[in-house]
């Protein structure tokens, strides 16, 4: 499509030289964002995995992002599988106002923000773009020869997953872009619901908060899904080194599923329940999943993982993205490609024995689903 319905992304805005601050793009403006190439037409034609983030401000969504890109980058250190990630540009390649928007958003995000995480150079502020966007990654998994893995992951303001301070609504609509991909794309999705087990000085009201709109997020999802067989859920218990202390206590890298649930229903009540009452069609022990997680260590609002805990740390993005590969590879082989050459996972490494996925006991994810 052209680009008339409104103005061109605009370039980074400069930065003066020694300036180590995560460049934003410039402000954009389109008149008709109706007049963009659907978010599930584009997904569909590039053929990518679509993961959907809920989760409220300073949740941890985007942290969860970097984290993710960052153990990409260490693969293969330690003999593991190595895998290539880079900016899938082909996702944007119809151009028209919006997405020359939300591409210009994902390639600052991928490129800068990521980095600055990766290096632990800039504290992270809470993703302010007036729009959501996908960060199009693309995974080839080196020595395979074989065509790359495809996922897209969305990112977008925490405000819109939170309970309304004003109005007759007691809770924000959900964009219409993530609105239009839970209607109409037509394979599966992969949902992570993020929900931190601390917010801050008034702790007790954010996670209320946060846990109110995640319980809207579901039920919304529930409404706009008709055909939601094929989709995977994950809820994540974000920022549990804030729980747990890192290389001090055990409970950071070493609990049961039971206790992981038992936090989940006494900070998130609403929302645990409606996740675990959500209808995923057959294999639900396999599309419904939860874990704690934690992204690294802020030192004065900045990201740091200590080298001696390195592995600790990178077994949780580790985890998330063996799941969300298994959820594209499925996605895959639904269309009929070759991809028996492919291994079962990104990161072998991390799956305890007699679990074939993630971490997580099949029997106790039965119990959960059915009680």
């Amino acid at each position: 499509m052209s680009s008339d319905t409104g103005a061109d992304a605009g370039p980074l805005q400069p930065r003066e030289p020694g300036d180590s601050r995560t460049p934003r793009p410039a402000q954009t403006v389109y008149r008709d964002p109706r007049a963009a190439v659907p978010g599930s037409q584009r997904l569909e034609e590039d053929e990518r995995h679509p993961v959907i983030v809920f989760g409220s401000s300073m949740s941890g969504k985007s942290t969860l992002i970097m984290s993710m890109i960052n153990a990409l980058e260490k693969s293969g250190r330690d003999g593991d599988v190595g895998v290539g990630v880079s900016f899938g540009s082909s996702f944007y390649s119809k151009r028209d106002a919006a997405g020359e928007a939300q591409m210009a958003w994902a390639r600052n995000f991928y490129e800068a923000a990521s980095t600055n995480f990766i290096i632990g150079r800039e504290a992270l502020a809470s993703t302010q773009q007036e729009f959501p966007f996908f960060i199009p990654l693309d995974l080839r998994i080196r020595g395979s020869g074989l065509k790359p893995v495809k996922l897209a992951i969305l990112d977008g303001r925490g405000e819109w997953y939170e309970p309304s301070r004003s109005g007759s609504d007691p809770f924000r609509e959900i964009q219409d872009y993530i609105v239009e991909v839970l209607k109409n794309y037509t394979r599966g999705i992969s949902i992570i619901c993020v929900a931190p087990v601390s917010l801050g000085p008034t702790d007790e009201d954010n996670v209320r908060n946060s846990d109110a709109g995640l319980w809207a997020a579901l039920n919304r999802y529930q409404e706009l899904r008709s055909d939601s067989d094929d989709d995977a859920l994950l809820f994540l218990l974000t920022k549990w080194d804030q729980l747990a202390s890192p290389g001090r206590d055990e409970m950071f890298s070493q609990l049961s599923g039971d206790d992981v649930v038992s936090i989940a229903q006494r900070r998130y009540s609403r929302s645990w329940d409606a996740f675990r009452n959500l209808r995923v069609g057959e294999d639900d022990w396999e599309k419904r999943c939860f874990m704690q997680y934690s992204a690294c260590r802020f030192i004065e609002g900045r990201p740091m993982i200590p080298t001696d805990l390195a592995k600790e740390f990178l077994r949780y993005p580790r985890t998330v993205l063996n799941w969300i590969y298994g959820n594209a590879r499925r996605f895959e082989f639904s269309i009929g490609r070759q991809v028996a050459d492919l291994p079962l996972n990104l990161f072998p490494e991390v799956i305890p024995n007699h679990s074939r996925l993630i971490p997580l006991s099949e029997r106790f994810l039965r119990r959960i689903v059915r009680q």
